[in-house]
């Protein structure tokens, strides 16, 4: 080392400013992939885990005629569920009813999954299971797209006829 450079545990300055530049080109190219991938990610999950539910309630209403659920209207034709999965789990993991292999909980954006069906009035309409996605809009419904057979915006979902 010369006289008058400074050393930092062997190095120099600006080996030093050297290795912090390559780091800083390395990270602003990595993280914005990284975010891609995880975003990706949260999107399969999603997809499998309401593949799954739909899997679930398909083979509830084969055993008992009918999908869980309640009735809101009181006209015994539609019912609803919203939010987190409390009353599914109640229905699909209930006492010998091993519909589910694990407790649904909240997306993996955090959201509570939404559950739309026709109770036992109309056994033929379609049953939705979904959620709203990352940026927590409920396209879907708001949209009425679902009745198209399809999702609106980020929403992620099954659905399937009676």
């Amino acid at each position: 080392m010369k006289r008058g450079q400074r050393s930092f545990g062997g190095f120099t300055l600006v080996e030093m400013i050297v290795v912090m530049a390559i780091i800083g080109i390395l990270a602003a190219t990595i993280t914005p992939q990284a975010g891609r991938m995880v975003n990706k990610a949260q999107t399969a999950s999603a997809k499998a885990e309401t593949q799954s539910v739909m899997t679930a309630l398909l083979a509830y209403k084969g055993d008992r005629g009918y999908y869980p659920g309640r009735d809101f209207f009181g006209d015994h034709t539609y019912s609803y569920y919203y939010g987190d999965a409390q009353s599914l789990n109640e229905w699909l993991m209930s006492p010998g009813a091993f519909y589910l292999s694990k407790k649904l909980a909240l997306d993996p954006w955090g959201n509570g999954y939404y559950y739309h069906m026709w109770l036992r009035g109309n056994p033929y309409v379609d049953v939705v299971f979904y959620s709203i996605g990352p940026d927590r809009t409920n396209s879907s419904w708001d949209g009425g797209v679902w009745l198209t057979a399809s999702f609106a915006g980020d929403d992620i979902g099954a659905m399937a006829d009676g």
